[in-house]
């Protein structure tokens, strides 16, 4: 009796050790695997930043004050920024049904609306990323990224400019100065990106602090 009950717990001891021996080259063998894939996180939030700018930008000749874009200018220039919004976030909903992604982009529609009468215009929108201060891992296939913004906005007229279009909270601002008009926008961002498709991508995003006018 007694050899047995201490051959079941040789088993059981070899079958725990075995156990915690797998955990730990998983999670080495992930922390690795996660590592490698900082680089295209970082390149995904730079893309965007630097990019999504020229989404309230209706093309010329429409973008200038006394010029409103006809419907059909506008709906180009809609299904070009969802084309782009549905490249860089998930369209997915969380478990609270709130779904960031189709908040911007009716967002991002009714500034190419509000831009498309003709009230004003967007010189120029450039953003870039300052800083990336922390990217981690927060679950299989899901990502925390901390991270800086800086930019520069020129307008005249009545216009809605995207700041970089990383929330809705950060997705538009206004503009009634009758001369041309220099912004300069920063800000500090905590955003969750997933991996779907093969590819990094935007999920929710909390604008910590903005700074500028």
């Amino acid at each position: 009796m007694g050899k047995h009950r201490l051959a079941r717990l040789n088993r059981g001891l070899l079958l725990g050790a075995v156990l915690f021996l797998g955990t730990v080259v998983w999670l080495i063998t992930d922390g690795i695997s996660f590592r490698k894939e900082i680089p295209s996180i970082e390149q995904v939030v730079r893309e965007y930043v630097e990019q999504s700018p020229q989404m309230a930008i209706l093309p010329s000749p429409y973008n200038r004050a006394g010029s409103p874009a006809d419907s059909a200018a506008i709906q180009q220039k809609q299904a070009e920024n969802e084309a782009f919004l549905r490249r860089y976030w998930s369209f997915s909903a969380g478990k609270d049904g709130y779904n960031q992604s189709e908040i911007l982009l009716r967002q991002i529609q009714d500034a190419v609306e509000y831009n498309g009468a003709g009230g004003g215009s967007i010189l120029s929108a450039r953003g870039i990323v300052q800083s990336v201060r922390s990217i981690r891992k927060t679950g299989w296939n899901r990502a925390e990224v901390s991270f800086s913004y800086t930019g520069a906005i020129r307008c005249t007229g009545d216009v809605r400019w995207v700041l970089f279009g990383v929330g809705p909270a950060d997705a538009q601002a206004r503009s009634r100065s009758g001369g041309e008009r220099r912004l300069a926008p920063s800000g500090e961002i905590t955003a969750v990106l997933v991996k779907t498709g093969g590819q990094w991508r935007f999920d929710r995003v909390e604008v910590s602090s903005m700074y500028g006018s």
